[in-house]
């Protein structure tokens, strides 16, 4: 991901891409003007550290930007793959799905940025369904 982003805008001056710890950000108190997060707050081990890191690298009254996926429920071919993965495994279904999709509570997420020093939280919910072209079928 950081290898394309830098192909498609490493030009941009004053652009720089690293990968860190978001947990512990290799950076100073205040060094930025905004924080942006894509589909990666719901996968932090400490939500609550993780914010509070971003917090601490914003500059005050900077802005975080980030985005999760919703439920299961909500993203119904993950709900799909979830439901056949537990049928097929009954005794022990894998859990793995329930990490990207399991962390979409409006009051949880924001008691987590309120606990980081956030304010002026606001949480909504963009419904996008996405579609793909059917696979190719071997007729062979």
């Amino acid at each position: 991901m950081l290898e394309h982003a830098q192909a498609k805008r490493g030009h941009l001056a004053g652009i720089e891409f690293s990968q860190a710890d978001a947990q512990a950000l290799p950076f100073g108190d205040g060094e930025f003007d905004a924080l942006y997060c894509q589909f990666g707050a719901m996968f932090l081990p400490d939500k609550s550290l993780g914010f509070s890191e971003f917090f601490r690298v914003l500059k005050p009254g900077a802005m975080i930007a980030f985005n999760v996926w919703d439920s299961l429920e909500r993203n119904p071919a993950m709900g799909l793959v979830f439901k056949v993965l537990s049928d097929v495994f009954t005794g022990d279904p894998p859990q793995f799905l329930t990490v990207p999709f399991g962390w979409y509570d409006h009051d949880v997420i924001s008691a987590h940025l309120e606990q980081a020093g956030f304010i002026d939280i606001q949480v909504e919910d963009l419904a996008h369904e996405g579609s793909h072209p059917p696979a190719p079928v071997n007729t062979r």
